[in-house]
């Protein structure tokens, strides 16, 4: 049996120095991936709950509404990845929250057009400095050179998950 770590995990270095060629899945990189992901989320969540009652999906699409990088459905989901139904309930509930309005546009009726009200303009000013110190705070983790590889790395992965990747 692998022994375990100092953290209480698993170590398979016994397991494949006996031949037996285990890997644990806490070494593959999708299992790290969503442990930083979920880490991260929780972050996020609990500086959200000290400032407001913002979900984490409402604080992206608030977040994208307030740099202007989208303002419509269509944009959320591109720019997100969320799926189109997550979208509309996001800007369902922040409408009903006072913090954005939308409209069908003139040019299309199938195209809703979003945009932040004073209150949601107010809430977003008011979260965007700490999680820009958040932001900060992790990327200060690496030097300049390893957070661009990151970066890069990321993008690389996410292209690969969007072909389907290999699974040979």
């Amino acid at each position: 049996m692998p022994d375990r770590s100092e953290n209480g995990e698993r170590d398979d270095v016994g397991a494949k120095a006996a031949g037996c060629g285990a890997t644990s899945v806490t070494r593959f990189l999708t299992f790290r991936l969503t442990r930083v992901h979920l880490a991260l989320n929780a972050q996020a969540v609990a500086i959200l709950k000290r400032r407001s009652n913002l979900s984490l999906n409402q604080w992206r699409l608030l977040s994208l509404l307030g740099t202007r990088e989208i303002d419509t459905i269509r944009d959320c989901v591109r720019k997100t990845g969320m799926a189109p139904s997550v979208c509309s309930r996001v800007v369902s509930d922040l409408e009903r929250k006072g913090l954005l309005v939308s409209e069908r546009a003139d040019s299309d009726r199938r195209v809703q057009k979003l945009e932040l009200t004073e209150a949601g303009r107010s809430l977003y000013d008011g979260i965007l400095p700490l999680m820009r110190r958040r932001q900060d705070g992790l990327q200060k983790v690496l030097d300049e050179g390893e957070n661009e590889k990151l970066l890069s790395i990321l993008d690389k992965l996410e292209a690969a998950a969007k072909c389907g990747g290999k699974a040979d």
